[in-house]
Formats: C-alpha cells, sequence, structure tokens
C-alpha cells in the first residue's frame, strides 16, 4: 500500500505560520480516530482503548511541545498495555485552533490559556485541548522505523473504514527521543481544574456525520435528495427549503442537524420519526445498548399510550406489528408491506428492519418507494451505522474533512465550548456540480456528461445523433450485426447524453470510481472558472 508523504494536495493559500503540537498514542488507538474522524478521549472507543496518555486527563487530550523531547514515561505509556502495540506519535498544526486551552508544566503545574498560541513558559512541555478534535489538523502520523510504518498501513488496509490516501504517514526518529528527566503522569496539584472533565461517547456527533454522508449521497439521487444537503450544509438556493419542507418529517432535518432536537409545532408522524432517532443516540451513550431495531420498537411501543391522535393508534400498532414479524420468518413480500404501509413514517422503518448497513440501503431500490421516503431510511441507517461504521466507499476525502468538522463542532456546543477552527469547504455532489439554477446544460457540461457516462458504460444515457448530407433522405436504413448502413453522406457525428438517465445513474450503488471522479470534478471545476470569468466575476488588475 502506498502512503501519499509531502505537502498536502490543497495547501491554503496565506497559511498562518505552523503551530506543531504531539499526540503520543499507539498505532491501534490511532486508526481507531482515523475511521471515528475524531481525535477523542478513551470513552469514544467503547472499550476498544489501549491505555496511552489520552487515559490521564480524562475529556481533555495532551498534546506536547515541538521540538522538546517527549517523556519517555509517555511513550511507554503508550504500548505498556500489549506487546503488540507499536508507538506512534500524531502531529498536529494547531494555528486554525483558537479558544481557552491548558498548559502544563514538566512538575504537572496547570494554568489556563487563552489560546494554543499563548506565549509558553520554559518549562511548560504540553498543552491539554478539550476533545474531541478534528484529523483535518493532522499534519502526520509518525513512526520510529519503516517496520512500524509498514506495519500501521497493513493494518489500515485491512479494515474496511480507514483511508490513508489523505494523510502523510512519516519515518521520523527524532520525535522518538525521549526525556528521562520528565515524570509522566506529571503530579497533579490542581485537580479541582479537572473536575468539569467528563469524557463522554461522541454519539450524536457521530450519528450527525453518519446522516451527512448518506446525505450526500442521496444528494445525488434526486432533487429533493440535493435541497436536503445543500439546506443541512448552509448552501440553500431557491426553493430549497420549499421543497424540503413538503414532507413533514423531511421538513424537522435543519432542526435535528443543529442540536438533535426538532421544532414544538412538528406534527405526530415527525415526532414519531426524530422521537426514533433520539433513542438511537441515546442508546449509544450506554454501556451495553440494545440492538438498534429493539431500540425502535421499544420507544414506538411507548409512544402507542401517550398518542393524542387516536385514529393514529391502529396504524401504529400494525407497523409495530409488521417490523416485530420482520424479525422472524414472516412479515410478507417487500412490496407487501410497502404497499399495506404508506408514507414516509412507515416505510422507512420498515427497510431499517430489512436491511442492515447503509451500503445495503444504497443497494436496494423499488418503484413504491418515492424520495422523501428513501431519504429518511438513510438517514435512519447513517445513525444507526454512525460515521465510524462507514466503509471508504462513502469517505470522499473532501466529504470527511467537511463531516468531521460538523461532528466535532456539534460535540463542542454540546458541551459548551469555545474552541473554534475554520470550516472546510461544503463538499457537492455531482448531481449539483451538472445542474445550475436554470436548469440549462452547457456544451461543455455536456461533452463532460458524455466522457463520464462513456468511461461508466451507461450506454443507456448515451445516443448518437448523425447529420446527413442535404439531398434525397432514405426512408430507412440497412443494419448489418452492431452497423447501421447509411446511403450517402454523413457531415457531423455527435454523441450526446440523455440528462434525465445520466443523473439517474449518478445516485446508483456502486459510486463512480474515485479517480474518474475526480478527473470529472477537475474539469467541471475549470469549466466553472471559465464561466466566472466570461461572466465578469473574474479577478482582475487595474
Amino acid at each position: 500500500m502506498n502512503t501519499k508523504i509531502g505537502t498536502p494536495k490543497k495547501p491554503r493559500s496565506r497559511r498562518k505560520p505552523a503551530r506543531i503540537w504531539h499526540l503520543v498514542t499507539n498505532h491501534q488507538n490511532m486508526l481507531y480516530m482515523l475511521a471515528a474522524g475524531m481525535v477523542m478521549g478513551p470513552a469514544g472507543f467503547r472499550g476498544k482503548h489501549y491505555s496511552d496518555p489520552l487515559s490521564v486527563y480524562p475529556g481533555w487530550i495532551p498534546l506536547f511541545r515541538d521540538k522538546v523531547n517527549i517523556p519517555a514515561d509517555a511513550l511507554k505509556h503508550a504500548t505498556s498495555e500489549r506487546k503488540h502495540l507499536l508507538p506512534c506519535i500524531a502531529s498536529f498544526d494547531l494555528s486554525d485552533l483558537s479558544g481557552p486551552v491548558r498548559m502544563l508544566s514538566r512538575d504537572g503545574r496547570m494554568r489556563d490559556v487563552a489560546s494554543p498560541a499563548a506565549r509558553k513558559c520554559k518549562d511548560e512541555i504540553a498543552i491539554l485541548v478539550r476533545a474531541p478534535l478534528p484529523p483535518t489538523l493532522l499534519l502526520s502520523v509518525n513512526f520510529f522505523t519503516p517496520e512500524d510504518r509498514q506495519a500501521f498501513e497493513s493494518a489500515a488496509n485491512d479494515v474496511s473504514n480507514v483511508d490513508l490516501s489523505s494523510h502523510r504517514v512519516e519515518i521520523a526518529e527524532s520525535l522518538f527521543s525521549a526525556d528521562t528527566e520528565v515524570a509522566w503522569p506529571a503530579v497533579q496539584p490542581q485537580k479541582q481544574l479537572f473536575e468539569d472533565g467528563n469524557d463522554n461517547f461522541p454519539a450524536f456527533g457521530q450519528a450527525l456525520g453518519g446522516v451527512l454522508a448518506m446525505l450526500h449521497h442521496t444528494a445525488n439521487r434526486s432533487d429533493l435528495g440535493l435541497a436536503a444537503f445543500r439546506l443541512v450544509t448552509g448552501a440553500a438556493r431557491g426553493k430549497d427549503s420549499d421543497i424540503v419542507q413538503s414532507d413533514p418529517i423531511l421538513a424537522e432535518l435543519p432542526n435535528w442537524m443543529v442540536g438533535g432536537e426538532i421544532s414544538g409545532q412538528a406534527d405526530t408522524r415527525a415526532r414519531l420519526f426524530w422521537g426514533v432517532i433520539q433513542s438511537l443516540v441515546v442508546a449509544q451513550t450506554q454501556e451495553r445498548p440494545q440492538t438498534p431495531i429493539d431500540v425502535a420498537l421499544a420507544y414506538l411501543e411507548n409512544q402507542l399510550d401517550l398518542l393524542r391522535e387516536m385514529e393514529f393508534r391502529p396504524r401504529l400498532e400494525r407497523l409495530i406489528a409488521d417490523m416485530r414479524g420482520l424479525l422472524g420468518l414472516g412479515g410478507g413480500t417487500i412490496t407487501e408491506l410497502l404497499e399495506r404501509h404508506k408514507g414516509s413514517l412507515s416505510r422507512p422503518l420498515l427497510l431499517f428492519c430489512l436491511r442492515e448497513h447503509c451500503t445495503d440501503l444504497l443497494e436496494f431500490s423499488h418503484p413504491l418507494l418515492n424520495d422523501a421516503e428513501y431519504i429518511l431510511a438513510g438517514i435512519l441507517f447513517g445513525v444507526r451505522d454512525s460515521w465510524l461504521q462507514l466503509p471508504k466507499e462513502l469517505r470522499d476525502p473532501d466529504m470527511s474533512a467537511y463531516v468531521a468538522f460538523r461532528m466535532v463542532d456539534a460535540e463542542h456546543r454540546k458541551q459548551g465550548e469555545n474552541l473554534a477552527m475554520s470550516a472546510p469547504p461544503r463538499p457537492k455532489s455531482l448531481r449539483e456540480i451538472f445542474t445550475s439554477p436554470s436548469g440549462e446544460w452547457n456544451s461543455m457540461k455536456k461533452d463532460v456528461a458524455v466522457e463520464l457516462a462513456s468511461k461508466c458504460n451507461w450506454n443507456d444515457c448515451i445516443q448518437t445523433r448523425i447529420t446527413l448530407a442535404e439531398g434525397n433522405l432514405p426512408e430507412s436504413f440497412e443494419r448489418k450485426g452492431l452497423q447501421v448502413v447509411l446511403p450517402g453522406r454523413v457531415t457531423t457525428v455527435k454523441e450526446e447524453v440523455d440528462e434525465v438517465k445520466f443523473l439517474h445513474r449518478l445516485g446508483q450503488w456502486p459510486p463512480i470510481a474515485p479517480q474518474i471522479e475526480s478527473e470529472v470534478r477537475k474539469k467541471l471545476g475549470s469549466l466553472q472558472e471559465i464561466e466566472e470569468k466570461a461572466n465578469g466575476n473574474g479577478s482582475s488588475c487595474g
């Protein structure tokens, strides 16, 4: 497996001077944090954390000062629990991070400072930052030997939810030059500083990440999906809000994305659906949570006696009975179930019992399902899988960076913390890039669409327009095998794409190969720059 080493593909312009700090951990913990899209405390690992310096200050991330030898005890701590663990040092650039942190001195004294950029005293060796942090601040993952790095890359290659392509994995022997005179963990005479340092599983953040990933994919499937994704990423335009508001359950999506709650005016179906969502999130904070389907059923059954609309009760009872039936051998065919239960509450919940993971849903289609029902099913599946369990196919690098920021931001908001950092660019689905507010496709976009359809073998999207020279045109044509014989001279042959069929293909599973999609995005980006200059929006010198 090749790991990219060097500068990132898209360096930030006018970047602030780097402020480098180092996290000491082991390769297994590092893999888990990359999969989770969060640098977090032990509680975030759900029992899979190997003791390391993150264990010392619950809910805080200890980052050691650059160009100062790391305590030898910290390195030993990171690999003390198991013999197979490899020491690993993750280097972070905190130049983009602002907000209060705590400085840690060699003898364990601490002081609050306004930001990581605060002036450091000579004996201060580390800072403590409130967890979690996003991997977008990660400069590199460092190992002592080539063998250790190779073992880390092999371990990453063995799991489905870690993609190292956007991370630098390096050998940095100098970082492992340890200071044997500094004790770790240091004496903590100011323990009262950590009374608020509770370490909790980031359940809402993880659920939010899963939902964003599924919304990003469903944005390729339909105009409603695109409107919903633009709305929750702060880029709504035109009638996006009105389109999303057309479904009473989906209308509450923006409210839930803010903090896990919906409006007090939500109707019964919306309260039940988002109540299931909240129950699934809360269950993840339990030490031994029930299965997601059991959580959903328990919530719905508890709501039966609380329903104000008595006419809704029989419908909910039938839905619960059929959901339970799907856990056994009964329940009927999928078509029978969808015909028996109509609406954007019942059908997503039935799919929740019929399929297990996000990719299972993305592979599924049925003519009875409408766009709103499919999107809401995607939300349920995204919450169940969470970002942690999503495979690489749903972890586009730009999407991953944006999701990591949103997850961490959501967790800090819930904690009432004031840490802040710049948001990565909002990812766009291919459907959004190909379409425009006017609905018109220019010739350049059509050419790129034809090229993409050809590379993906979407032959049903392509039609060939042949222009014949003027003259007596024949009424019929002769076909010889795969050839069409036309009498006379042909002046032009042009391939065209059926826009409706093409957009439908964009939303199908499996997704477009990453290399092909990357090439298409580059071409469309270049075309957008040309359009902006043609419209007078480009920069000019005066």
